[in-house]
């Protein structure tokens, strides 16, 4: 199993540690919301309705079904924790950092 395909993990709760040197995705979505949370290196995150620069000790949530793409042109390290579709009402429906 891939861990970059969210959708395909049976796991409720999913959290991804990942480690690149450059990042460069291309643009995707996936059903599952996510926490961004960046510990070392600069993550950019873009989306159809803005973009982010994610630093070391803060995060980004990011929808489920949103069309985002991250880069990084240093090294960077980050989590990516994956919740299963079902969010209640109360989630953010927005990117929030």
């Amino acid at each position: 199993m891939d861990a970059s395909d969210l959708d395909g993990i049976a796991l409720p709760l999913f959290v991804d540690a990942i480690h690149a040197d450059t990042l460069d995705t291309p643009w995707r979505a996936h059903r599952r919301t996510q926490l961004i949370h960046v510990s070392d290196g600069v993550l950019r995150v873009r989306t159809e309705t803005g973009r982010w620069v994610v630093l070391p000790a803060h995060a980004l949530w990011l929808p489920g079904g949103m069309l985002h793409r991250l880069s990084a042109t240093h090294p960077v390290r980050f989590l990516s924790i994956a919740k299963a579709p079902r969010c209640p009402r109360r989630c953010p429906r927005n990117p929030v950092r």
